[in-house]
């Protein structure tokens, strides 16, 4: 009886996470295509999964985990810059100064962030089996509000629609910069 619950659990767990992984693997695709053969810094916690399905798709792939002291990079020297949550860090303002130094004339912004959302069977579910927290889900308009304050505009973006929803935002400079 044990090995047929341990098979119902199983069967529960990839119905519930299969739509979700097809989800992210377009969300990947997307990131690989802004960062084909260009030059990447992402700012994320380390072993991020973004950088481990992405990061071969880049010439050069960087990431850092910390955005709390000056990054150790010489001026324009990123095309695309990835970033989780910028409108949430404590030195939010100093942060964007410092990506907005390492990055290229044209250079890119990807922002992502995990979105708030009513927790339904389904999420309390996943939570139960993945260990998903949604306590540190961001929303989509705080981040949109602060990227736009801070002289980006969103020149295209998508929603992953899963459980706990990632958003990414492909973000160009509204001016160019001298």
């Amino acid at each position: 009886m044990g090995n047929n619950k341990n098979q119902w659990f199983t069967a529960i767990k990839e119905r519930l996470t299969g739509g979700e992984q097809r989800a992210r693997e377009k969300l990947y695709q997307e990131i690989r295509e802004a960062i084909d053969r260009k030059d990447v810094l992402e700012l994320a916690p380390k072993g991020s999964l973004i950088a481990r399905n992405t990061e071969d798709a880049a010439d050069r792939y960087y990431a850092k985990g910390n955005m709390l002291e000056k990054l150790p990079y010489v001026d324009n020297y990123f095309d695309v810059v990835i970033v989780d949550s910028p409108h949430t860090l404590a030195e939010g303002d100093a942060a964007m100064a410092e990506i907005d130094r390492v990055l290229k004339r044209n250079g890119i912004l990807i922002a992502l962030l995990f979105e708030k959302k009513r927790p339904g069977l389904r999420q309390q579910m996943l939570t139960m089996v993945n260990g998903v927290r949604l306590e540190h889900q961001q929303e989509r308009k705080a981040l949109m509000d602060f990227l736009h304050e801070h002289g980006w505009r969103v020149k295209r973006g998508r929603t992953c629609a899963a459980a706990v929803p990632l958003t990414y935002m492909e973000c160009i400079r509204k001016e160019p910069k001298r």
